[in-house]
């Protein structure tokens, strides 16, 4: 399961900036 992995850590990765930048 490597392709999982990386797709799931894209979209984390995505959402931490996501929330970052709206937290400001």
């Amino acid at each position: 399961g490597g392709i999982v992995v990386v797709t799931f850590n894209t979209f984390w990765m995505l959402q931490m900036l996501y929330y970052g930048r709206g937290d400001e």
